[in-house]
């Protein structure tokens, strides 16, 4: 009984990661940091911030 619950406990939290996944597609060769990160922002939502040294 606790191994079936533990079964089920670890598939719903598995279904439930996948559900959050993101896909994010880009193909791009010797391009700048700064062009993919803008790529991967306008496509996912989220925003970089980096500081050159």
């Amino acid at each position: 009984m606790k191994l079936s619950i533990i079964l089920l406990l670890a598939t719903i939290l598995q279904v439930s990661a996948k559900s959050y996944a993101q896909k994010i597609t880009l193909s791009e060769k010797n391009a700048p940091l700064e062009k993919v990160l803008k790529e991967i922002r306008e496509q996912s939502g989220y925003d970089f911030f980096i500081t050159q040294s």
